[in-house]
């Protein structure tokens, strides 16, 4: 970030509670930033998760007029805040912008290519999300962020999915069909049986999500945000409602799928039955696509 072509940024950066050396290292990098013309901050707190810390970073720690995230292990190219920043202000319309993106592993070897259509769109038909990005490497406006209602608690995954079917309700995305982002892949992986229920809370918040999209443009009630307390079960409810989505289910049956071939059966079966009767003809037609590009990502390490 202290490469970057425009120093007319600041950072504040959010350490979640780590029992490592990940405090220090960030406070070392002041001085640099301060040297670099970029204020920077760094905020270490308890660990509450991804979304109530960037939530309280962005709306209790900033008053910026854009927002722009960078993702732990990940690397912004130095083109990458300048390109963001002049789409955002040269394009009326536009309150998001994000990038093509490289998947890199811990020796900085590119693994996988993340693009993004240069224009997202939503259709709540199929389930197509409008992705501005893959997340860390996005940039909005903080009116709109606000307007919308901003990360909501109840997400502790599918939080981008939530914000971003909102903020779309509010103006157009836009991605720079550049790769000015690489983005660490993780090996804390949430795929295997070990972390099923990491992965079954993933697919489900993101259904709870698209549901609500559906219900909300549909009658303009919003179900999630209309409850004052909320538990899991309350997420499972709203993406029963009527159909289930089709990027839930194959969600579940990729759960079902990775959880069976490591001979899982309980938690293969238990995946499933969070479906109905109702769903099985969606279920069908779904099954063979998501079988293929499991066992690809399975083998590629994806």
């Amino acid at each position: 970030m202290l490469q970057q072509t425009s120093s007319n940024f600041s950072i504040f950066a959010v350490d979640d509670g780590s029992d490592d050396e990940t405090f220090d290292k960030l406070a070392d990098k002041v001085d640099d930033a301060a040297d670099a013309g970029v204020p920077m901050r760094v905020w270490k707190k308890e660990n509450q998760g991804f979304t109530i810390s960037i939530k309280r970073a962005i709306e209790e720690h900033s008053d910026s007029k854009i927002i722009a995230l960078h993702g732990a292990g990940d690397i912004s190219k130095p083109s990458r805040l300048e390109k963001q920043y002049r789409c955002l202000e040269t394009n009326a319309g536009i309150i998001a912008v994000g990038c093509e993106c490289d998947v890199i592993d811990h020796l900085g070897e590119i693994i996988a290519e993340r693009t993004t259509p240069e224009y997202p769109e939503r259709d709540l038909q199929d389930g197509t999300i409008p992705r501005p990005g893959t997340h860390g490497e996005c940039m909005y406006y903080r009116k709109q962020y606000q307007k919308c209602g901003g990360y909501r608690e109840p997400f502790e995954y599918g939080q981008d999915t939530d914000l971003w079917l909102r903020l779309y309700e509010l103006g157009d995305f836009y991605s720079i069909q550049d790769k000015l982002y690489q983005k660490l892949k993780s090996t804390d992986t949430i795929q295997g049986g070990r972390e099923y229920d990491k992965r079954i809370r993933q697919v489900i918040c993101s259904g709870a999500a698209i549901k609500s999209a559906e219900i909300r443009n549909s009658n303009g009630d919003d179900p999630i945000g209309e409850l004052d307390d909320f538990h899991f079960s309350e997420l499972c409810s709203i993406t029963r409602m009527g159909e289930i989505p089709e990027p839930t289910i194959r969600g579940l049956i990729r759960v079902s799928f990775y959880n069976f071939m490591e001979g899982n059966i309980r938690n293969s079966v238990s995946a499933l039955n969070i479906m109905r009767l109702d769903d099985v003809n969606t279920v069908l037609k779904q099954v063979p696509k998501v079988i293929a590009i499991s066992i690809y990502k399975k083998y590629y390490k994806l």
